[in-house]
């Protein structure tokens, strides 16, 4: 089963956070991320970057009609401080109103709420992402086949450590983290922090 509607309220609780604290930016990934350079050097990377930075695309149809929305994307995103005021001024409330009706329909279409509900509200308030936002993965992922039954693709787990293809997507794309990294043994992680 796919995250609900608390995934985005618990993303908005870390938008709100990061305004309290100052920062520029807000990196959200997935527990099983590991990033393909060193804190300092991620930082310096995102400052190179005027806009949030979201792999995005353009929902089909389907999607457009039965949810009314424009846009859905990687629950990997980057976003900057002007975009997190926006989103952090989101009221939880209404989001339920609005959303929380759909979100069984969203479970059968294999649509998770983290990767529809935000980037719509703030198309909604901004105009066309394609404006605001740099359409890129930061994330390298690769993909298992579909599941039979399902047709759900789930994100490929890297038991040994992260493979050289996201090291090279690292410096041919800019991919700034690796998902999905199984637990590194010692040796493993020695070679991650080298």
């Amino acid at each position: 089963q796919r995250a609900g509607l608390s995934l985005v309220y618990a993303e908005l609780r870390l938008l709100r956070a990061v305004l309290a604290a100052g920062c520029e930016w807000a990196v959200m990934l997935s527990g099983s991320c590991l990033p393909l350079l060193r804190l300092d050097a991620l930082r310096e990377e995102l400052l190179k970057y005027s806009r949030s930075v979201v792999q995005y695309h353009f929902c089909r149809g389907g999607h457009q009609r039965i949810f009314g929305i424009q846009y859905g994307a990687l629950q990997w995103k980057a976003w900057h401080r002007r975009e997190v005021e926006l989103l952090a001024a989101l009221d939880e409330s209404m989001l339920a109103e609005r959303w929380a009706p759909l979100e069984a329909n969203m479970q059968k279409y294999n649509l998770a709420p983290d990767e529809a509900v935000l980037v719509n509200e703030l198309h909604e308030r901004i105009g066309p992402l394609e404006e605001r936002c740099e359409r890129k993965a930061i994330t390298y992922t690769e993909w298992e086949e579909a599941e039979q039954e399902s047709g759900v693709r789930r994100a490929r787990t890297f038991h040994t450590g992260v493979p050289d293809v996201a090291w090279k997507a690292k410096s041919e794309h800019g991919a700034l983290f690796c998902r999905k990294v199984g637990l590194l043994s010692p040796e493993d992680e020695r070679a991650w922090r080298e």
